[in-house]
């Protein structure tokens, strides 16, 4: 998280599901193999990644039932599958 931005690869990503721009920034980070990189869409009060670092993908221990999206998106989503 770079100026209000999350970086992939150097590259700044266009997040417009995030409640606002990060305010905060961070170092590059390498996530190792077999972990993950979690982050809220409230960054600013997330307790996530940026906070506690990489999540090894053993920690994880559940699985989401169903994901939407907002009435503007053009693919709307229910129980994980497009509809």
């Amino acid at each position: 998280v770079h100026q209000g931005s999350l970086h992939l690869n150097g590259i700044a990503l266009n997040e417009d599901f995030i409640a606002e721009p990060p305010t905060y920034s961070s170092k590059p980070i390498i996530v190792p193999r077999g972990h993950v990189y979690v982050l809220g869409d409230n960054r600013n009060n997330s307790f996530d990644s940026h906070i506690w670092g990489p999540l090894p993908v053993k920690n994880i221990v559940g699985r989401y039932v169903t994901r939407g999206r907002r009435p503007s998106g053009n693919h709307p989503y229910e129980g994980g599958r497009r509809t």
